[in-house]
């Protein structure tokens, strides 16, 4: 399960920031967090296809990675959040 999320990314040439997963106690149930940076529209015209590999999830992407990770086998939810500023 885990390697089919970060495929996902792994696609785009995006390493996730940060990946936690936790079994829970009773093995029902497994968590995945994954984080990455985002790069915004108007900063991704400004830099070419090469520098833009491995920087960040587009913001545009993102409703659609959320679909390809709903439609994994098991998955019962993906939760989309940005981080607050400050």
């Amino acid at each position: 399960m885990l390697l089919r999320l970060v495929e996902l990314f792994a696609k785009r040439g995006i390493v996730p920031r940060r990946v936690v997963a936790v079994v829970e106690p009773d093995g029902t149930e497994l968590t995945i967090d994954l984080q990455v940076d985002l790069v915004a529209s108007a900063d991704a015209a400004a830099l070419s296809q090469s520098a833009l590999q491995g920087s960040g999830l587009m913001v545009n992407d993102i409703d659609h990675m959320a679909a390809a990770m709903r439609a994994i086998p098991f998955v019962r939810s993906v939760l989309v959040a940005a981080p607050a500023d400050g």
